[in-house]
């Protein structure tokens, strides 16, 4: 809505099929060629659905991933280090370019930013 100015953007780029959303369940077997690939809230996603999304990209494809570590769902230890390795592989690849924020770059709102970085200096998760 807010990139091309009008209320039905979305409803139109999904009609033209340039839009897909694909789960992460079902998209073994699939080559994602010539697209964009979009993972958001990459930091709910377990180590083998990070691999199992980045081993789809096909030819011209690009991929970009979205997240918060520190905003993950997961309880178990073992899980959210699964992000933070798949991360340390992408970090090493020369094809991969990985931009990261800081707490000045929480943009919700100034009581959000303060939760969060209070909640991390008080190291609870």
């Amino acid at each position: 809505e807010t990139l091309f100015d009008r209320k039905d953007a979305w409803d139109r780029l999904e009609e033209q099929g340039h839009v897909t959303f694909i789960s992460t369940s079902f998209i073994r077997g699939t080559t994602l060629n010539n697209c964009v690939i979009i993972l958001d809230e990459m930091q709910n996603c377990i180590f083998r659905e990070l691999d199992t999304v980045i081993t789809r990209v096909g030819q011209r494809a690009r991929f970009i991933m979205c997240g918060d570590y520190y905003q993950s769902d997961f309880d178990k230890k073992s899980d959210k280090e699964g992000v933070l390795n798949f991360l340390k592989i992408v970090n090493s690849m020369n094809s991969f370019t990985s931009i990261e924020f800081a707490w000045a770059d929480i943009v919700r709102s100034d009581f959000v930013r303060d939760y969060i970085v209070t909640k991390e200096s008080l190291k609870i998760s």
